[in-house]
């Protein structure tokens, strides 16, 4: 069955949380994604399947005209079926009809995988902040993409 991408619900929030905690050593907790859910500014949406619910998620946020891709986690096994493209693909769209000029977010530098999903998404890379990852320790790529 192909996956479902839909907005995030609260009954998604340990699912959520639990990609996380797969796919990132500096987890955010369970609040956190709650707060993001009902922040106006904000967009948690999900790709889901029968098999595992939650499959993929995207968290982004809006200021002003900008928007930000906040995270981005895909379930190992569910990986290399285009779902975290589908996820960022939906959420440029979604900036772009707000009016978004600009897309921003940061990418380990050794995460070669979301630097070329990135790059396939039309996102350029504008910067490096040295020894931004603790654990582990790696610098964060900022990328940008350009709607108008």
């Amino acid at each position: 069955m192909i996956p479902q991408i839909r907005a995030a619900t609260p009954i998604d929030l340990p699912a959520i949380c639990e990609v996380d905690r797969a796919c990132f050593d500096s987890t955010w907790p369970l609040p956190i994604y709650a707060e993001e859910l009902v922040r106006e500014r904000s967009t948690v949406r999900v790709a889901t399947c029968e098999c595992h619910g939650v499959a993929a998620l995207i968290c982004g946020s809006r200021v002003l005209d900008e928007a930000h891709v906040l995270r981005v986690a895909t379930r190992a096994e569910h990986r290399n079926r285009g779902l975290a493209k589908r996820l960022v693909f939906g959420l440029v769209r979604r900036a772009q009809r707000v009016g978004c000029a600009q897309v921003h977010l940061e990418v380990a530098s050794r995460n070669r995988a979301a630097l070329a999903l990135y790059r396939d998404q039309g996102f350029e890379a504008v910067g490096r902040r040295a020894r931004y990852y603790r654990s582990p320790k790696d610098d964060a790529i900022l990328m940008t993409l350009h709607l108008r």
